[in-house]
């Protein structure tokens, strides 16, 4: 009987072992999932990393050509403009001129006007002098008769 004891406490033994090696072949199969996990997690991590900077390059290229695209827009309204402000540069030294002439003739037009004043004033007074001598005239010659 002894020998019966002696073969159930070994196998009591050999079972607690099994449990335990169990026990530590579950514990090590979840630590290689876990660890598998996180190696697929930091390497899924790397990749999106990755796309990030890519993206971020991508989006960097965008905004260098559109602020490009933006600045040569600017340099062409710019020029635009210059020319849109030489252009009416021009024409208001045309209206100045113009102005000018318009204010020269105005006076100019005033002066023959004062001027013809003068001259009709003067060719009534003629007029009026030589009706007077005339009309004096008639009566001098028709006086005598």
């Amino acid at each position: 009987m002894t020998n019966m004891y002696f073969l159930n406490d070994q196998f009591q033994h050999w079972n607690a072992e099994l449990d335990q090696y169990k026990a530590l072949t579950d514990y090590l199969q979840l630590r290689m999932l876990v660890r598998n996990a996180i190696d697929n997690s930091e390497s899924r991590i790397e990749e999106l990393e990755l796309q990030l900077q890519k993206c971020l390059v991508a989006l960097k290229m965008l905004f260098v050509a559109g602020r490009k695209d933006i600045i040569a827009e600017f340099r062409v309204m710019a020029s635009s403009l210059c020319k849109e402000m030489g252009m009416v540069e021009t024409q208001l030294k045309r209206w100045k001129e113009t102005a000018y002439e318009t204010l020269s003739l105005r006076d100019k037009a005033q002066s023959l006007k004062a001027l013809l004043s003068t001259k009709v004033y003067f060719h009534s007074q003629l007029t009026l002098s030589y009706s007077y001598q005339l009309h004096c005239s008639f009566f001098y010659l028709f006086s005598w008769m």
